[in-house]
């Protein structure tokens, strides 16, 4: 995902201030909690992400590999299909304050999500903030029996909201129905929701 100049000043910041904390590893347990594990098959799916945080902010990416769920092919998977971008501001800490209200004052917010927008596609208000679609189908062909009946779904979605203190952008691209891509990012969405960033203030991981 492109950071924005914010965002790059702000994580020379966290490196700065935290130094070299960095831990390789498959799957952060930090962050475990954030990824929709109903549509991932943990064994055979590849994550990987980034932690970056200090006292006033804090910002996580994570990428996974997602089921296909209506592909023409079984056992069929999107490889990163699923990715989420979170920016968390600590407003309880007074320079937490001051970098969300410096961030809304440059108009900061509306051009994350001017930046994130995806072009040619159905814009709608989806869970207190926006998404867009691009939808398309096929029917599926056996190379040698020839057309079998089914049809295969693929799915471009990407949602971005701001609650208050939390910047999330989410972008769903697989083998899957609409419907099933919307309820994906309603579930990861409820999962960020519930989850407290402020455990990852003054951590750096890459993995």
């Amino acid at each position: 995902m492109k950071l924005s100049l914010f965002q790059k000043s702000i994580l020379t910041i966290a490196v700065t201030m935290i130094g070299n904390h960095v831990c390789l590893c498959q799957v952060a347990p930090e962050v475990k909690n954030l990824v929709p594990w109903d549509y991932i098959t943990e064994s055979v799916s590849k994550n990987s992400g980034v932690i970056m945080g200090i006292e006033s902010y804090v910002k996580v990416s994570i990428s996974a590999d997602i089921l296909d769920t209506d592909a023409c092919t079984s056992e069929s998977i999107s490889s990163n299909g699923l990715s989420m971008d979170y920016m968390w501001f600590n407003t309880n800490d007074e320079t937490g304050k001051m970098m969300l209200k410096m961030h809304s004052d440059l108009n900061g917010i509306e051009q994350e999500k001017e930046n994130f927008k995806l072009d040619d596609a159905t814009e709608e208000e989806f869970m207190g903030g926006t998404i867009w679609v691009i939808a398309s189908i096929k029917d599926c062909i056996n190379e040698i029996s020839g057309p079998t009946g089914k049809t295969e779904y693929n799915t471009r979605m990407r949602y971005f909201g701001f609650n208050g203190t939390t910047i999330a952008k989410i972008e769903v691209h697989c083998d899957c129905k609409p419907d099933k891509v919307k309820q994906i990012i309603k579930n990861t969405l409820q999962l960020s929701n519930e989850f407290d960033f402020s455990v990852l203030k003054n951590t750096v991981k890459t993995y």
